[in-house]
């Protein structure tokens, strides 16, 4: 796979699942962020997948618009959620370029990426909890069930234990959390 062509194609095909929902400015915004999040981790990949994290968060940018149906502030977010992750970005510079309602998603995502649920089967409503406490808006959950659904897409590139670790956590925690939202 050409990765650069499919981070065009994958980019266009955001763009057209926008169209209809966003304004302009709100499409140059999406843009912003993307090229943000090709300065910041152009090289890295996405560890369960193996996928450049730029690609990754334009695929689950995709699902947020097209599956979901969610606004501007929830594909930015998703968009910039690794790069923030991977890099020095600072919130100030975030706030100023994306509003504080994209700044207070990303800190919700970074507080969830801090929790191991590698163990959730034993404690799943423990966890499930935890995570709607912890994320405290609707749209961080809605970022984190797409980006859970897109690891279970290409879910066969990690090893077997991977996979029965990834499918256990997402039944017991994802699938439930999807479920009670109506997804």
């Amino acid at each position: 796979m050409n990765v650069d062509k499919e981070i065009i194609k994958q980019y266009r095909g955001l763009l057209r699942d926008c169209q209809m929902r966003l304004s302009p400015p709100e499409m140059r915004m999406i843009r912003e962020a993307l090229d943000i999040t090709i300065q910041s981790n152009a090289e890295e990949k996405e560890p369960v997948c193996g996928i450049p994290l730029v690609l990754h968060g334009i695929l689950v940018a995709r699902i947020i618009a097209r599956d979901i149906g969610m606004a501007r502030d929830v594909i930015v977010s998703a968009l910039l959620y690794h790069a923030l992750d991977t890099s020095d970005l600072q919130a100030s510079r975030l706030e100023k370029k994306f509003g504080k309602d994209v700044v207070a998603i990303l800190g919700s995502l970074c507080r969830l990426n801090e929790l191991d649920t590698s163990k959730t089967e034993l404690q799943a409503e423990s966890f499930r909890k935890l995570i709607l406490t912890l994320a405290g808006d609707i749209k961080v959950l809605l970022i984190k069930i797409a980006e859970r659904l897109l690891i279970m897409r290409n879910l066969d590139h990690a090893s077997s234990k991977l996979q029965v670790n990834i499918s256990t956590e997402t039944s017991y925690l994802y699938a439930s959390l999807a479920h009670r939202l109506g997804l």
